[in-house]
């Protein structure tokens, strides 16, 4: 299965379960190898956000801090007993290279997405954003940063 179309009000998502084979390949410096990570996360799933007035898609990671199960989650999904409610303790965000100020370290990050989580999750998105689990400091260093960063990703290495 390459993924099932949910409905968050007015947007549609492509949502992937854990190892579905990913329909679309993002632009930019986003690989195969990274992917494959991202596909068995344990605490986010890849999305398509689709965007019919220009015909694309872009490409997104829902991410919970919350301990939630997500293999009972793609259950649901893939089983067409999705509910909007399974994504509570959601937020979107969006992997990008960031350089740490202090140590000059370079991570790849998912960082929180605040207009898509408001996009897809409306007046819930406050909350959302209080309630999730920020990484708060360097991987590297250990120095404290702003960078609402949602998990660091270090991608191990192909066999």
């Amino acid at each position: 299965m390459d993924g099932q179309n949910l409905r968050f009000g007015e947007w549609e998502v492509r949502y992937f379960p854990a190892d579905a084979p990913l329909s679309f390949r993002p632009a930019g410096s986003f690989g195969e190898p990274e992917d494959r990570f991202l596909a068995r996360h344990e605490r986010m799933r890849r999305v398509l956000l689709l965007l019919p007035r220009w015909r694309q898609a872009a490409y997104y990671l829902l991410h919970w801090s919350d301990g939630s199960d997500l293999s009972v989650l793609d259950e649901l999904i893939t089983t067409g007993q999705g509910d909007p409610a399974y994504f509570s303790g959601a937020v979107v965000g969006e992997m990008r290279g960031i350089t740490c100020l202090e140590c000059h370290g370079i991570l790849r990050v998912v960082v929180y997405e605040n207009v898509v989580t408001s996009l897809l999750f409306g007046d819930d998105a406050v909350r959302r954003s209080r309630t999730h689990s920020f990484e708060r400091s360097c991987r590297v260093c250990q120095s404290p940063w702003t960078v609402s960063a949602l998990e660091f990703c270090d991608v191990p290495p192909s066999p």
